[in-house]
C-alpha cells in the first residue's frame, strides 16, 4: 500500500482523499470491518473461531469484508493443509 502526499490531498492506490480520516472511512467504513479488526486485534483467530465471535454476521457478509481487508492490506491470510489422520 503506497501513499503520497499531493498538496492537502492523499492519494491511496489511484484514489484521491481529501483527508486521512477520508481515507481511513474507506478502508474499515461499513458496518462489520471495525468489529472483524477489534476481534483480531490481539491474536490471529482461524474464520470459524472469528464466525462464532462474530455470530450476528453471515458468513456471506464476514468473507467479503475479511477479503476486502485483505486486498486493502489491513488483514493477512494462511492457508493451513488439512489435518490426515
Amino acid at each position: 500500500m503506497k501513499t503520497e502526499c499531493i498538496s492537502d490531498y492523499i492519494k491511496l492506490n489511484d484514489k484521491i482523499y481529501p483527508c486521512t480520516i477520508s481515507l481511513t472511512m474507506d478502508l474499515i467504513g461499513g458496518k462489520w470491518k471495525a468489529v472483524i479488526l477489534y476481534h483480531l486485534k490481539d491474536e490471529s483467530k482461524r474464520y470459524s473461531m472469528l464466525r462464532r465471535d462474530i455470530s450476528a454476521v453471515t458468513e456471506m457478509t464476514l468473507s467479503l469484508q475479511l477479503k476486502q481487508l485483505e486486498k486493502d492490506g489491513l488483514v493477512s491470510r494462511k492457508v493451513y493443509g488439512k489435518k490426515l489422520l
